[in-house]
């Protein structure tokens, strides 16, 4: 081949960095067009920038102290210098060239989903490395890294932090009754066909659309059974409910058991969740008040304090006084009584009537001797009182009391 080597002896002592030689091709060589390179195993430069029409009379070359190159057409550099060379502008125009192809690399595209740890073995979840000491992200000692893991999925582990569709809302319920309502009071005894429907209310979970959103679905429980009770005993399954009043709090529930959930909610980072709801029971209630009326008001009539009370008199003192109930135990917070007046009350048997003045607390109000039957809504006959408040004053706190 017709090629000739030029070593520059000073070249590495003019600069550590500036390694190779300089090679002289006076025919195209495979790949290569003829002319001087400058180069070495890793690859040659072709200086584009010297007289190639000169380069097949080099014979031999020498670099100055300030890193010329000059070649000459005899072999012991005594002859006519054919040309000059900066070193300096040869390292410029090589990397001028590296830089280039650095800019291509760094605007490619790394398809890291499809960059695997490792393919040497056939199984694909075979174990590639063990985490030790160290915790990053979502990735912790003691965790496996198969080999079938991408590139993209192991980043995904250590810079984003997995959100799980974290159970947003358990299943609850309400229950739905008429004619009687939350709160209401109704007179003991009272027989109520109650209709009665417990409503069941599905969790909910946050499954994510993307990284940073979310919807919120329902989890997918299933009603398996109700049941209703009416004061803890245990009625049956049918919506209709047949109670009678009790004196106090008076209490429908509904038990509803329910199935775990179905649904699979999606992580942030694209994954089925493997978060569930259990199988359980919700319980929703309604109480209302169960009371005996009771009849208060102020009357400018005495006859009623000391006679023998028939049944005229009772009616007649039911259709001039107030209807209401002994659960609401203070019947006037405060009053001045006028001297032609006098406050009437008729209750159960077993309350009191009290009050307080401006001299005394405490007082019990005076009673009529006599014994009122009164018919509850089943025919139970419930004994009432008629207590009576007379005299001209200022009264306070009017109560009945047990």
């Amino acid at each position: 081949m017709d090629i000739r080597f030029y070593s520059v002896s000073k070249l590495k002592e003019f600069k550590p960095e500036f390694k190779g030689y300089f090679v002289n091709l006076f025919k195209p060589y495979n790949n290569y067009q003829k002319g001087l390179y400058f180069g070495g195993d890793e690859g040659w430069e072709l200086l584009s920038n010297v007289p190639q029409d000169k380069s097949s009379e080099i014979h031999s070359a020498s670099i100055t102290d300030d890193g010329i190159i000059k070649f000459y057409n005899s072999f012991d550099k005594t002859g006519d210098v054919l040309f000059e060379l900066s070193m300096q502008s040869i390292l410029e125009n090589i990397n001028s060239k590296l830089n280039d192809l650095n800019s291509k690399v760094d605007n490619l595209t790394l398809d890291s989903n499809h960059i695997l740890m490792d393919k040497s073995s056939d199984s694909e979840s075979e174990d590639f490395l063990t985490v030790l000491g160290v915790e990053i992200g979502n990735i912790k000692p003691g965790d496996k890294i198969t080999k079938d893991t991408s590139l993209g999925d192991l980043l995904k582990k250590m810079f984003v932090k997995e959100l799980d569709g974290c159970i947003y809302t358990y299943p609850s319920s309400k229950i739905h009754t008429s004619p009687i309502t939350e709160g209401e009071i109704v007179e003991v005894n009272k027989n109520i066909n109650l209709n009665v429907r417990g409503e069941f209310i599905d969790g909910t979970f946050k499954t994510y659309q993307s990284p940073s959103e979310y919807l919120t679905i329902n989890a997918g429980c299933e009603v398996i059974d109700m049941t209703y009770f009416y004061n803890l005993e245990k009625l049956n399954q049918n919506n209709d409910i047949f109670v009678q009043v009790v004196d106090g709090t008076n209490t429908i529930s509904c038990d509803i058991n329910y199935s775990q959930s179905t649904k699979k909610p999606i992580t942030n980072s694209g994954k089925v969740s493997n978060i569930q709801i259990p199988s359980d029971t919700t319980t929703c209630a309604m109480e209302f008040i169960g009371s005996y009326k009771c009849w208060y008001g102020i009357l400018p009539s005495f006859e009623y304090t000391t006679k023998d009370l028939n049944n005229d008199d009772i009616e007649y003192l039911k259709s001039e006084l107030t209807e209401g109930w002994v659960y609401n135990s203070l019947l006037f917070k405060e009053i001045n009584l006028n001297k032609n007046e006098i406050i009437y009350v008729m209750c159960p048997a077993e309350y009191t009537l009290k009050y307080e003045t401006s001299l005394s607390n405490d007082i019990i109000a005076k009673c009529n001797s006599s014994v009122i039957e009164y018919h509850l809504d089943d025919d139970t006959i419930k004994q009432y009182k008629l207590y009576y408040i007379p005299n001209e004053d200022k009264y306070m706190n009017i109560r009945l009391q047990k």
